[in-house]
């Protein structure tokens, strides 16, 4: 065993001075200001909206609604709706063409708003599909709608990508100042991609210096799942097998311009209510008990070594201690 893997941790003490760690969590950008989408005549009780003109919105444009135009990469294809919304006083005695494009001016846009880290880059050409530019409300409606695909082969994990949808041209109506673009994105990690995971597990001990009991995962390639651009999620062995299968590690860090650092581990308050509605117990952890950073973002942190210890009494009241070991490939 390496360096890392020579680290061992009396469960007893870990139990008397166990602290959990408070997860850091990435927060949308704040909500602006912005007009209620749908028939104008329908709010009349706040605002007499007889004396403002028609105008055009996205319904999930803006930075307000950015959580709403958010995608993952486990499928191949994710589909979004797009919905144009004539808002007005009084039904449209006439059809109102709309005209929308992909606008990657907007990513820029964004990046300058938000300050990401990392900074959000243009999704490829190959990976979206806008299946129309043209939007025609009915007369008599307010709405009109088309579909936007992004296909997910071929995506970078480590990378965050964006493609921003914008009116154009409202057809002669106004358009909203907040309202006015869909921001398509999807977060990238600096620390996703594939690892080497093996697992160690020791019965009714509250010592990991010995050998361990089994080593039931081996080898095992997996992928962790990103969470956010500084969160990862790490399957950890015991309360996984014993549960859904998706339960682990919560790793955060710091990632000043690919320098990552401030590593903290953590357990889901979801995952801990699990433990305890099915008779079992969190008694330590999760502590990360040894990391190391190799590589750097050009080869995406290559052979960086993640140790995790927790311990658990089960339900039939015998304790376990845990050691998930990753190495990033």
């Amino acid at each position: 065993m390496d360096a890392i893997s020579k680290k061992s941790f009396n469960l007893k003490k870990l139990i008397m001075n166990n602290k959990f760690l408070n997860r850091l969590k990435i927060v949308t950008p704040a909500a602006i200001a912005l007009f209620s989408s749908g028939c104008l005549k329908t709010h009349s009780g706040f605002t007499d909206f007889t004396k403002v003109s028609d105008f055009v919105i996205l319904q999930n444009g803006g930075y307000s609604n950015f959580a709403q135009t958010s995608f993952g990469r486990a499928a191949d294809t994710t589909t979004f709706t797009i919905t144009v919304d004539l808002a007005s006083a009084v039904d449209p005695s006439s059809a109102t063409t709309v005209t929308i494009a992909v606008d990657p001016s907007q990513v820029a846009a964004y990046n300058t708003y938000a300050n990401p880290q990392p900074a959000y880059v243009a999704l490829p050409a190959a990976n979206f599909k806008l299946m129309s530019t043209t939007l025609t409300v009915p007369a008599g409606q307010h709405y009109a709608q088309t579909t936007f695909q992004v296909y997910s082969a071929g995506l970078d994990p480590v990378v965050s990508y964006m493609m921003p949808v914008s009116i154009k041209d409202g057809g002669g109506k106004s358009l909203s100042t907040n309202q006015n673009t869909e921001f398509f994105h999807s977060v990238g990690n600096p620390l996703a991609g594939t690892y080497i995971w093996n697992a160690y597990r020791w019965n009714g001990t509250t010592d990991t210096t010995g050998a361990p009991s089994s080593t039931p995962v081996v080898n095992s390639v997996v992928s962790p799942a990103p969470l956010s651009g500084v969160d990862v999620l790490f399957l950890e062995y015991y309360i996984a097998a014993n549960f859904n299968g998706n339960e682990g590690v919560t790793v955060n860090f710091a990632n000043n311009n690919g320098a990552l650092s401030n590593f903290t581990a953590s357990m889901d308050a979801k995952f801990v209510k699990e433990l305890t509605d099915n008779s079992f117990a969190l008694l330590a952890g999760p502590v990360l008990v040894g990391y190391q950073i190799n590589g750097n973002a050009a080869n995406h942190y290559s052979g960086s070594h993640f140790r995790f210890y927790t311990a658990y009494m089960n339900n039939a009241g015998a304790d376990r201690a845990i050691i998930d070991d990753y190495v990033k490939q």
